[in-house]
């Protein structure tokens, strides 16, 4: 069994430039909607959606990664196909 990921935080420019693409484009979806639907919901408090983007920056790439992790878990070709990202 191989160690499991831990958190170190980290910065990612095009996370912060452009959170939800990011989101979508690393196949995060869920997260991508969930973080479209707060920024509209509060788009009247500048300064909570201003933390909130900051969230993706630090956090983006341990989910890339934790997500990436899940997918080898899986043991399943297919499914780890579309999970990671591997073009056909």
């Amino acid at each position: 069994m191989r160690p499991r990921l831990k958190f170190e935080p980290t910065w990612s420019w095009w996370g912060l430039f452009s959170t939800m693409w990011f989101l979508f484009y690393r196949k995060l979806n869920k997260k991508g909607l969930i973080y479209l639907a707060v920024c509209i919901c509060l788009v009247w408090i500048p300064m909570i959606n201003f933390l909130i983007g900051l969230y993706v920056p630090i956090f983006g790439k341990y989910l890339v990664i934790k997500r990436f992790e899940k997918a080898l878990d899986m043991d399943n070709k297919m499914v780890f196909n579309q999970m990671s990202g591997v073009a056909k």
